[in-house]
C-alpha cells in the first residue's frame, strides 16, 4: 500500500467517543484508506505524531463565516484552532436567496461580491472564493421573509400566500444543496413570525430530511416558553431541531436550564429529534440595534436617525416589550461592552457606563443613541457583548450527550482585512477554551467525549456525511495536537491572537498547517447536502 500521507505514532481519538488508541493513519486522494498499525505502509509524506493526539478535524456547527469569506478566504482563526468544517447561514441570516430589489438589504456590498440571486448561484460564488475550511450552508428564515414580504410589512405575521412563497423558495434552496433552515426569533424580521409560519416551513425541512437550527425567541425571563415553542414546532412538523447556542442569559429564573433539558428529554421520549449547541463562554454578543423595539427595526436608517435625534420621540426606543437582554433593562451598563464599530471604533473595549461618562450622557441608553447617531448609515454595524451567560448553565447543558460546542463567530485573522472585524471576543479562542477550561481543568467530560462533541456529533446533527470520524473511506479532515500545550493566548481587549497546542491540520487530505506554519493550500470545499 502506497499512501499520499502517513500519520504515524499518534494517540488516535477517532471522534466516536471511544478511548484513544495507538496507531497510524494512511491517506490517499483526500480520503482515509487505512487506520491501525501500518508499519509496512509507504507514503510520499510521513508526519510523526508521537506524543500527540490525532483526531478528526473539528466541526463548528454555528458560525457566520459566510459574511467574511470573500474578504479573507484563509479562515486562519478557525484552522489554527483545528476547525476544518463550518456550518454557516445561522440565526435566520443567509446571503441567498435574494432578488434584484432586495439585494442591498441581504448582501452587504463592502464585504460580499457577486451577482447571485438563487441559492445555487450563491454556492457557486462560494466555490470561486476557494475557502480555507469546508462550508455547509443553511438558508436564513429572515432572508426568506425579506424576499417574500414588502419592506414596510415585515414586523407583522406573514400571510398564507407569503408563507407559500417562502416554502417555494426553501424547496429550491434544498434542491441546490442547503443543509437546513436557520431561524433567528430574537432578531428582526424573524421575531415577527408566529408558530404556524415556523411549522409550515419546518414541514419542508421534514420532507427533505434536513434540520432546523433555531435561535429561540427569548433566553432569560421567558426562556421556558421559547424552548417549548420550538420543541412543539419540531414535534408538529416532524423536523429535526438544533437549538442554537443554548446559553441562557442573565436574568433567567432559577432552574431554567434544568427544566428546559427536562422538556427536551420528554420530547425525545416522544420520538422528536432534538440537539443543541453551546458557546463555551460567558460573553453574549450581537448587533447593538437588537436592543431596539421591533417597530424601530422596521424603519429605514434615515427614519431611525430622525427618531434618535428627536428628544420627544427617542424615549420610546427605550421601551421594548421583548428586550434582547436583561442587563440593559436593569441598567447594568457597566456589563455591556462595545466590541466592534465603524465610525465609533475608538470606543471598542469600553462599556456603556464608561462611554456615558465620557460623553456626559445621563444613561447608557443616551450613550448608545449617541453612538448610533455618530455612526449614521452604519449604525447597524455596532457590535456589543455583555457578561450574560452563567457558567453553571454552560456546564449543565454540556452534560447532555447531544450538546455540541460552537463559536457563534466568523473566521478571521491577525492580519489582512478581517483583523479589525470583531463579532465575538472568542473568535480566536473558543475551541481551545472549551478543551482547556472545561475538559483539562474542570474535567467535565473525558477528552474522547469532548472530541465527539466537536466532530461526529455536529456532523450527524447537521447531516454532514463522511466527516467527523477517523474511519476508512472518510474524508481526511484531521487535527494533530498536544492537549497539555493548549492555550488560547487571548485577552478581552487583545482577542486577535492565535492559540498554541494545535500543530497540524489536514483538510480534504491536504496539509494546511504543520508545526504551526500555515501552508498556502486552500483545500476547503463548499459542501452540498444533496451531493454527498
Amino acid at each position: 500500500m502506497v499512501a499520499d500521507i502517513l500519520i504515524q505514532n499518534g494517540s488516535i481519538i477517532d471522534g466516536s467517543g471511544a478511548s484513544a488508541f495507538a496507531g497510524d493513519i494512511a491517506i490517499k486522494d483526500g480520503k482515509i484508506i487505512a487506520v491501525g498499525s501500518l508499519g509496512s505502509c509507504e507514503a510520499k509524506r510521513v508526519i510523526d505524531a508521537k506524543g500527540q493526539v490525532v483526531a478528526p478535524g473539528f466541526i463548528d456547527i454555528h458560525t457566520h463565516t459566510d459574511f467574511t469569506i470573500q474578504l479573507d478566504n484563509r479562515c486562519e482563526s478557525q484552522i489554527r484552532q483545528g476547525v476544518t468544517t463550518e456550518v454557516v447561514g445561522l440565526c435566520g441570516a443567509s446571503n441567498a436567496p435574494c432578488t434584484e430589489s432586495t439585494r442591498s438589504e441581504i448582501i452587504r456590498p463592502e464585504i460580499l461580491k457577486g451577482n447571485w440571486t438563487s441559492f445555487s448561484s450563491y454556492l457557486s460564488a462560494l466555490d470561486s472564493a476557494k475557502p480555507g475550511t469546508n462550508l455547509a450552508c443553511l438558508v436564513g428564515h429572515g432572508t426568506l421573509r425579506t424576499i417574500t414580504m414588502p419592506a414596510s410589512t415585515r414586523s407583522r405575521e406573514a400571510s398564507a400566500d407569503e408563507i407559500k412563497a417562502m416554502q417555494y423558495e426553501l424547496e429550491k434552496c434544498f434542491e441546490a444543496g442547503a443543509f437546513g433552515l436557520s431561524t433567528g426569533l430574537e432578531y428582526f424580521p424573524g421575531k415577527a413570525a408566529n408558530s404556524y409560519e415556523l411549522e409550515q416551513l419546518c414541514s419542508v425541512i421534514a420532507k427533505h430530511n434536513t434540520f432546523h437550527a433555531c435561535h429561540i425567541r427569548n433566553r432569560d425571563m421567558h426562556g421556558l416558553s421559547a424552548y417549548l415553542e420550538v420543541l412543539e414546532v419540531a414535534r408538529n412538523s416532524g423536523s429535526r431541531l438544533q437549538i442554537s447556542h443554548m446559553n441562557n442569559k442573565y436574568g433567567r429564573p432559577e432552574k431554567t436550564m434544568e427544566r428546559a433539558l427536562k422538556m427536551i428529554e420528554w420530547m425525545r421520549d416522544d420520538g422528536v429529534c432534538v440537539g443543541m449547541d453551546v458557546i463555551p463562554s460567558i460573553w453574549n454578543h450581537s448587533f447593538a440595534s437588537a436592543l431596539l423595539p421591533l417597530w424601530a427595526l422596521d424603519l429605514s436608517i434615515p427614519e431611525l436617525l430622525s427618531v434618535l435625534k428627536d428628544p420627544k420621540k427617542k424615549s420610546a426606543l427605550m421601551h421594548n416589550p421583548e428586550p434582547y437582554m436583561q442587563l440593559h433593562v436593569q441598567g447594568k451598563w457597566d456589563k455591556i461592552y462595545i466590541l466592534d464599530a465603524k465610525k465609533t471604533h475608538r470606543y471598542i473595549g469600553m462599556n456603556l457606563a464608561e462611554i456615558a461618562k465620557e460623553k456626559n450622557c445621563d444613561s447608557g441608553w443616551d450613550a448608545l443613541f449617541a453612538l448610533f447617531i455618530e455612526e449614521e448609515e452604519t449604525l447597524h454595524s455596532i457590535v456589543f457583548t455583555g457578561e450574560c451567560f452563567p457558567m453553571d448553565d454552560i456546564m449543565e447543558v454540556l452534560q447532555d450527550p447531544y450538546c455540541c460546542v460552537c463559536s457563534d463567530s466568523v473566521a478571521s485573522a491577525t492580519d489582512g482585512v478581517t483583523k479589525d472585524i470583531k463579532i465575538s471576543p472568542d473568535t480566536f479562542t473558543w475551541a481551545e477554551r472549551f478543551l482547556r477550561t472545561f475538559i483539562l481543568e474542570k474535567k467535565l467530560l473525558s477528552l474522547p467525549e469532548a472530541i465527539r462533541r466537536l466532530t461526529s456529533l455536529p456532523a450527524a446533527q447537521a447531516g454532514i456525511q463522511n466527516r467527523g470520524l477517523i474511519k476508512d473511506g472518510y474524508c481526511a479532515d484531521i487535527v494533530v495536537f498536544r492537549p497539555e500545550e493548549l492555550n488560547d493566548n487571548a485577552t478581552f481587549v487583545d482577542s486577535a491572537c492565535y492559540p498554541t497546542g494545535i500543530n497540524t491540520v489536514l483538510i480534504n487530505g491536504q496539509v494546511v498547517l504543520h508545526d504551526t506554519v500555515r501552508a498556502s493550500e486552500q483545500s476547503g470545499m463548499i459542501l452540498r447536502a444533496n451531493a454527498q
